[in-house]
C-alpha cells in the first residue's frame, strides 16, 4: 500500500487535508479510519478517543490497481494558544476471503498511524531546554524539555563531552510542553558542559548542557 502525505498539519487557514491510499495489489482492501488525541506524560505517549477530527469517509474499499482519497476535517475551533497533537489511524479490514482467493501466499495486515496537528492561532515555535538527568550506574541521562507551544521532532542527535561522544539513533517527536529522555553508555568523565548536535524537523540544533540534577 502506498500512502500520502504521512504527517497532516491543520491550521485555522487549512482546515481539511487530503490523505490517499493506492493499493497495488491484485484485490480489494478495506480500510478504516480512527483518530485519537495524543498526549505525553513522564516521556510517555497517551491517546484518548476523540471528536476533534472528522475523516470521511470513515471505511472505504479500494479496488485492486485504484487509489481512495479520505479528507481530513478539522472541527470546531483551532487552539488559542498551544499545538493539539493527535494520531490518524488506518487499519486493514478486509476480509481473509477477499484476499487473493486460491492464492497460497503470506499475507500481510497493514496499519498506517499517522501524526496530526492542529496550528494555535498565535504564532507557534518549539523551545528546547537541554540538561541531564539522573541515571543509573554506568550510564548517563539526557533530558529535551519543549517548553515551546509546538512540537519538535529530532531525526539525528549526537551528545559529546570531554574525550567521547555517543550518536544516539531513532526520531523522538516531543510535543509543546512535554519532554523526553534518553539513557547511553559514555566514558566516565562526568564534566561539563556536553555539547548537543541535532537534526529536527526545523533545522539544526546546537546546545550545551548546562548542569548536573541535584
Amino acid at each position: 500500500m502506498g500512502i500520502s502525505p504521512v504527517l497532516v498539519d491543520l491550521s485555522s487557514r487549512q482546515r481539511v487535508v487530503s490523505i490517499t491510499l493506492t493499493n497495488p495489489s491484485t484485490y480489494a482492501i478495506t480500510y478504516q479510519a480512527q483518530t485519537l488525541s495524543w498526549g505525553q506524560h513522564d516521556a510517555t505517549d497517551e491517546y484518548l478517543e476523540t471528536g476533534d477530527l472528522l475523516v470521511s469517509p470513515a471505511i472505504a474499499r479500494i479496488s485492486a490497481g485504484q487509489s481512495q482519497v479520505f479528507r481530513v476535517v478539522l472541527r470546531g475551533a483551532p487552539p488559542a494558544q498551544t499545538e493539539k497533537a493527535y494520531r490518524l489511524i488506518f487499519d486493514d479490514i478486509t476480509e481473509e476471503t477477499e484476499r487473493a482467493p486460491g492464492e497460497a501466499m503470506v499475507q500481510m495486515v497493514l496499519r498506517f498511524n499517522l501524526p496530526v496537528f492542529s496550528a494555535p492561532v498565535v504564532a507557534s515555535q518549539a523551545a528546547p531546554r537541554w540538561s541531564q538527568c539522573a541515571a543509573a550506574p554506568g550510564q548517563a541521562c539526557l533530558r529535551l524539555d519543549n517548553e515551546g507551544n509546538r512540537r519538535i521532532r529530532i531525526d539525528a542527535l549526537n551528545v559529546a563531552g570531554p574525550g567521547w561522544q555517543q550518536t544516539l539513533t531513532g526520531s523522538s517527536t516531543v510535543l509543546a510542553g512535554a519532554s523526553h529522555q534518553w539513557a547511553f553508555t559514555h566514558a566516565p568523565d562526568h564534566r561539563l558542559p556536553w555539547r548537543i548536535n541535532a537534526r529536527s524537523e526545523a533545522g539544526p540544533l546546537k546546545a550545551d548542557v548546562p548542569g548536573v540534577p541535584h
